[in-house]
């Protein structure tokens, strides 16, 4: 089953795009399928994942403890209680309100596990920090992944669990669900969730769709003949390889010793 919170994600020309390394194109393809490879949220690094926002005072408490944490940390100290307020909190009554938050927090991003992609409204659309993020490899070759998003909603739909999709909203002041907000700073993403409770405790979890989706593959830079036909093998017949429309990244003196 599958809840589409954004009205828009009906009938609008979505792509999802995913930048990764190339040593890591196995855990995504294979045998011609597309794994969306479901993590569990609390194996995300960002300290608001799935905080509500809700009251601002509580927000800057958790980020300024957060940060007293990791600097006591850094400094070869020991945190004896990791949940001590700090001054934004004033009085019992909001002390025990924050505490309720916290849980309500935590127990919210450890039942859920998140499938993440980047939108963009035409195809071949490339970014190049996207590149360098999300895709550094030991080989320095990055791939990007492209489906549409029209083509694997039928797929969510016929699935017995439970899926909730929509965009990522970066508003401060925001209705939505806390899973579906982010810092505003992480807005250059444009992300896209696909997210469940219905998996087991792992922390990750394999969901391949089925191998009719095409699915475009996108070297970073033109990549060796080796790589190449291994990455050809783990597609099937529909899906396209390409090379980056980019400018190729290499150092300038090393291209003057080759002139």
């Amino acid at each position: 089953m599958l809840e589409i919170i954004d009205k828009n994600l009906e009938t609008e020309n979505i792509w999802l795009n995913k930048y990764i390394p190339y040593d890591d194109y196995i855990y995504y393809l294979k045998n011609g399928k597309l794994n969306l490879n479901f993590s569990k949220m609390t194996l995300f690094d960002d300290v608001l994942e799935g905080w509500s926002y809700n009251n601002s005072n509580f927000t800057m408490a958790w980020l300024n403890n957060i940060t007293f944490m990791k600097r006591v940390k850094n400094d070869g100290g020991t945190i004896e209680y990791g949940r001590g307020f700090v001054h934004h909190i004033e009085g019992e009554r909001d002390s025990k309100k924050f505490e309720q938050e916290f849980k309500t927090h935590i127990e919210t991003i450890k039942k859920h596990h998140c499938s993440c992609w980047f939108t963009t409204t035409e195809f071949n659309t490339e970014q190049r920090y996207m590149y360098n993020i999300y895709g550094k490899s030991r080989t320095g070759l990055a791939i990007l992944i492209s489906i549409k998003w029209q083509e694997i909603i039928s797929f969510l739909e016929k699935d017995v669990r439970n899926f909730t999709c929509g965009f990522i909203d970066y508003q401060k002041e925001s209705n939505k669900n806390p899973l579906f907000r982010k810092h505003e700073s992480y807005s250059h993403e444009k992300e896209f969730r696909i997210i469940t409770k219905d998996f087991d405790n792992e922390n990750y979890y394999e969901y391949f769709l089925d191998a009719d989706l095409k699915k475009h593959i996108t070297f970073s830079e033109p990549p060796k003949g080796e790589i190449y036909n291994s990455i050809k093998e783990s597609l099937n017949e529909k899906d396209e390889l390409k090379y980056s429309n980019l400018p190729i990244q290499w150092k300038l003196d090393e291209i003057i010793e080759l002139l």
